[in-house]
């Protein structure tokens, strides 16, 4: 389970460097429009709605391998004792609430603010106290030791 959990997180994290290149992209395409002038701007409005639209897909993708990699997290956490179960439920609970979220369509940049994205706050406030535990007070000794 845990090479699952490093297969899924690094395919989480070549995603978000494919879909952060892809943003990049649209640097160059600026300066070619800047150059090319008036003349060709409905092809480079087209260029640039599928750089965007690849972009968007990358970053789907990279959620669905965190969607993957983050209940492998929990279980193992849970399973272990190495921390607090408390946090591994919440874990479990924020990641359905980012589930549900990401299927009503949140993280799409056209839409704007909507009410949904609120379903995104539990992980984040998770991941942030995961991680603040485990720098404050570290895994379980007698878990560890086990």
């Amino acid at each position: 389970m845990a090479l699952g959990y490093v297969a899924f997180k690094l395919l989480e994290a070549t995603m978000l460097v494919v879909s952060a290149a892809i943003l990049l992209s649209l640097i160059a395409l600026s300066q070619n429009y800047i150059t090319a002038g008036v003349s060709a701007a409905s092809s480079f409005q087209a260029v640039a709605e599928v750089t965007l639209a690849q972009q968007f897909w990358a970053s789907r993708l990279a959620a669905l391998a965190y969607l993957f990699a983050t209940p492998i997290l929990n279980f193992l956490l849970y399973r272990s004792q190495l921390v607090p179960r408390f946090i591994s439920v919440w874990g479990f609970i924020a990641l359905a609430m980012l589930a549900i979220g990401l299927a009503i369509g949140v993280g799409d940049p056209t839409r704007g603010f909507e009410p949904g994205q609120l379903l995104v706050v539990p992980i984040i406030l998770w991941e942030l106290f995961f991680a603040t535990w485990l720098i404050v007070r570290g895994f379980n000794p007698s878990a560890v030791a086990a």
